[in-house]
């Protein structure tokens, strides 16, 4: 019944998706929660990483493996702990393969119809180290008549072979396997009380080896030597017994009573048990002794009148017939709670940029050729750094550092352990389920790399990157696109070579002093202006830009417009961006293909790698991975945004009115308190002439908006009673 209720709970915890429960980064060995092909959750465990989005689990109550989606795990919750794994790891004992190699095809398909998913009964034959399944013999469940071995048949049939030294039985008779009992067992003989009432076993098998004619299902069956079973009963607390039941229960609590007190064999004991018999240990009894006069007297009133065997004021019962106190329930010793490590939340930030070369003729040595195209070079004197920074890396990282989950969002420089067990520079590119992309900063070399052989932290950072970016002059690819022969042939001329190059220009790292875009000048509060609505989040939450003045705004002649068409027809001169950082500006390409000023908000995802980006001269977002996002021009910072956040004032969402279109779906998602009627009505409204008034600039920029008629455009809402007023 634990396990019925283990798996309702299972799949009530899990059936909606949590962003705290997915695991970014499996570890192996890791317990968790997976899906299985009929779409429900079970418990898990990590047993391998064949690499890219998928990890091999094994289900730890079924026995069975499977290959799994990183996306298919979650993290396991410490309740679900409570209940021992059900499959329990066995093998067939006494017999071999007939080869005495491998078992055959026919003999696992004829051992999977015999014990598969059937209930068997299960006697264990030894006590392996735990990392070795249990050796067993199975037998088929019989209601009447000798049981069949499951082994016998299989030799019968010439599928399998006993053991050296193992002979069949003699024909006609029944084969006994009563399974060995330890000396000194805690546990008597009972067969005669076992027939009348069988005992509740716990889900473990500690005392297997001590019991026959054991009721389990086979739940996943590999070979007759792997085969994994799941006990019929698991309850552990013994149930109350009966009155025929009392000598049995005498006899075991004497002996249990006798191991206790060995030093106290030569005397006469007489014991009464306080309760009735469960699991909790030691067991609660009175003990009775007799004294110097013959007179059987309590244990502990013996103890107590020889010294300091009780508390000061404990008395116990005796033989003058006192009460017995309440026994104090004995503290029992409890596991640590199991818990599962979160992924630790870690910041780095980038290496310094390189040292670049001055401009006219220069002696490079190229280390690495980019499927783009780019070309990675050091100069004379970052190969002279190189050769000594390799003795500070090693020097700088003595230990392994201990492995753990990290949640990757703001990692940009890290420390790589190459195929060499040598350290190496890197920063973060994109992370790829158990692997991440990263570039040598001081070769440009990118690769693939199992996350375990990467760590969130700088070494050497005082040392600037050694590799320089360099792109041909004046070549362009064809079709717009390096293709793979092309990079081969760079790759072939030029790699690990020292060339003569002539730099004709310069790009250093933009990035680094970029600041923020520049604020517009607005008219003053209370002054009316014409706009024009660029963007609607909510009816009180838009973008907007004002037309007067706008169509004067230019740089040196050129208009925002004119600079981002030009840039537009020479992307293969801007840079990928590799400074993600909140707040900072960017170009962004957009579904028609051409890129637009824009600025980084957050990390919206990371298998695979997706950035939160707002273009700021038209309001909207999108997420994009890294591959179409470029550094912006410092140029294009003096150009103001086109689209300023405002907030509409005088009016709200309905308090309590927009409770139908929740039920029915149709609001907002991300902000529920507005309906899409009222999002669309007022779109419609902001159509044509539409002046604004400034109300104020702090702590948010807040304007009242005017139709073509000087009304507010905001009352058709209220009166139809999709808006309140404020």
């Amino acid at each position: 019944m634990e396990f019925v209720l283990l798996s309702a709970k299972l799949q009530d915890w899990y059936k909606e998706p949590r962003e705290e429960q997915r695991v970014s980064v499996p570890v192996l060995h890791q317990a968790c929660v997976a899906l299985y092909e009929d779409r429900k959750w079970y418990r898990a465990q990590v047993t391998g990483r064949p690499g890219g989005r998928q990890v091999e689990v094994q289900y730890v109550d079924f026995g069975n493996k499977k290959l799994v989606s990183v996306s298919d795990l979650r993290k396991i919750k410490d309740e679900f702990f409570s209940v021992p794994s059900r499959a329990i790891h066995c093998c067939l004992s006494d017999v071999v393969p007939p080869d005495g190699d491998v078992w055959t095809e026919a003999c696992r398909r004829r051992f999977i119809s015999l014990a598969h998913q059937k209930l068997v009964i299960v006697m264990a034959t030894g006590e392996p180290p735990q990392t070795q399944p249990l050796p067993v013999r199975l037998f088929e469940s019989s209601l009447d008549g000798p049981l069949d071995s499951i082994a016998e048949l299989l030799v019968q049939e010439q599928l399998a072979s006993f053991t050296e030294g193992l002979e069949p039985p003699a024909e006609g008779e029944p084969a006994v396997w009563d399974p060995p009992l330890e000396s000194g067992s805690a546990l008597p003989a009972v067969e005669e009380a076992q027939s009348e009432e069988a005992l509740d076993l716990p889900s473990q098998l500690k005392l297997i080896h001590q019991l026959k004619d054991l009721n389990v299902r086979v739940s996943h069956v590999n070979s007759p030597s792997s085969f994994y079973v799941q006990l019929g009963q698991s309850g552990p607390q013994l149930q109350r017994s009966g009155p025929q039941r009392s000598g049995v229960r005498a006899q075991r609590m004497s002996e249990l009573v006798e191991e206790q007190c060995e030093h106290l064999e030569h005397q006469d004991l007489v014991w009464e048990l306080d309760q009735e018999l469960t699991e909790e240990r030691p067991v609660p009894v009175t003990l009775l002794r007799s004294n110097e006069t013959g007179k059987l007297v309590s244990m502990a009133d013996f103890l107590d009148s020889k010294g300091p065997a009780a508390p000061p004021g404990t008395r116990c019962a005796g033989s003058d017939g006192d009460p017995v106190p309440p026994v104090p329930p004995t503290p029992q010793p409890r596991p640590a709670p199991r818990t599962v490590a979160s992924a630790e939340k870690v910041e780095t930030g980038p290496y310094r940029p390189p040292s670049l070369p001055g401009l006219g003729p220069a002696s490079l040595r190229v280390t690495a050729v980019g499927e783009d195209g780019l070309l990675h070079a050091r100069t004379p004197d970052a190969e002279a750094v190189r050769r000594r920074l390799g003795e500070r890396l090693q020097q700088s990282m003595k230990t392994l550092p201990r492995q753990r989950a990290y949640t990757w969002r703001t990692v940009r420089g890290l420390a790589v352990r190459g195929p060499d067990m040598l350290w190496y520079r890197g920063q973060l590119l994109e992370l790829l389920g158990g692997h991440v992309k990263v570039q040598d900063v001081d070769s440009g070399l990118v690769e693939n790399i199992p996350v375990v052989h990467v760590y969130p932290t700088l070494l050497c950072d005082d040392t600037p990157q050694l590799s320089v970016s360099c792109q041909l002059h004046g070549i362009q690819p064809v079709g717009g696109r390096w293709q793979c022969d092309a990079v081969a042939l760079l790759r072939e001329l030029l790699l690990s070579r020292r060339v003569d190059v002539e730099v004709r220009a310069l790009r250093g790292p933009e990035d680094a002093v970029l600041g923020p875009f520049i604020s517009p000048k607005l008219p003053q509060e209370g002054e009316p202006f014409q706009v024009k609505v660029k963007h609607l989040r909510t009816p009180n939450e838009l973008f907007l830009w004002p037309l007067e003045g706008s169509s004067e705004q230019h740089l040196e002649g050129e208009h925002l417009e004119e600079a981002l068409s030009r840039i537009n027809d020479d992307m293969e001169a801007t840079q990928h961006l590799t400074d993600m950082r909140q707040g900072g500006p960017c170009l962004a390409q957009y579904s028609d293909g051409r890129f637009y000023r824009a600025r980084v908000d957050a990390l919206s995802g990371v298998e695979p790698v997706r950035v939160l980006v707002q273009h700021v001269d038209f309001g909207s977002e999108d997420s994009l991975p890294p591959a179409r996002l470029r550094r912006l021009p410092a140029a294009l910072l003096r150009f103001p945004p086109q689209a300023l956040e405002v907030k509409v004032s005088g009016f709200g969402p309905p308090s309590g009115g927009g409770e139908q279109e929740e039920e029915e779906g149709a609001v907002l998602s991300y902000s529920p308190g507005w309906s899409l009627k009222a999002t669309m009505d007022m779109l419609h409204m902001l159509h044509g002439h539409i002046t604004a008034a400034i109300v104020a600039r702090e702590p948010e920029l807040t304007v009242l908006l005017y139709n073509e008629d000087g009304e507010l455009v905001h009352l058709p809402l209220v009166s139809s009673g999709l808006a309140e007023l404020e």
